[in-house]
């Protein structure tokens, strides 16, 4: 699947900017483990790490959820990673879970709002800044005075798309 492609690239290449070496050690030694096929990580090389403090454990906490989340509990999943963002207050890690998660259900709204966040809670990173861009961006609403979920934006938008795409 491409998805397995673009998180597999994206979780290779993302560190949080600024962050000294020694921070964080457990969640970027899981980080690292990432299975290219399943996009999982095993679960011994979760339990291994010590956690220094209960944020770093939180931090687990959100590859536990992973894999929760691509073993097909969805919505625990998602449960689980909201539920850390208490804990993770001020950290741009559960957004960039949410966002990659709804990316892979193709919920481009959803996504946007949870990686940009992401991106401004990590004062613009560049790897999550190259993840929106690679899905594009978002068009204003073709009738700025309705919401953009309103029927008539929504049909208007995809027939703007599709001007627009075959032109």
């Amino acid at each position: 699947m491409e998805e397995r492609v673009w998180v597999k690239d994206f979780f290779d290449r993302w560190t949080r900017r600024g962050i000294a070496r020694g921070q964080d050690e457990a969640f970027y030694a899981v980080l690292r483990r990432v299975d290219e096929k399943t996009l999982r990580v095993p679960m011994d090389i979760i339990e291994r790490q010590m956690p220094q403090d209960r944020e770093e454990e939180a931090l687990l906490q959100l590859w536990r959820a992973w894999n929760q989340y691509l073993a097909g509990d969805k919505i625990g999943a998602k449960a689980v990673v909201k539920h850390t963002r208490k804990a993770l207050a001020r950290r741009p890690e559960p957004y960039l879970f949410l966002g990659i998660m709804a990316l892979m259900e193709r919920q481009r709204g959803i996504a946007w709002k949870m990686l940009s966040r992401a991106n401004r809670l990590d004062g613009g990173n560049q790897q999550i800044t190259l993840l929106i861009q690679r899905f594009g961006i978002r068009q204003p609403p073709v009738l700025g005075f309705l919401d953009r979920a309103h029927p008539i934006n929504v049909f208007l938008g995809r027939w703007r798309h599709r001007l627009t795409a075959s032109g």
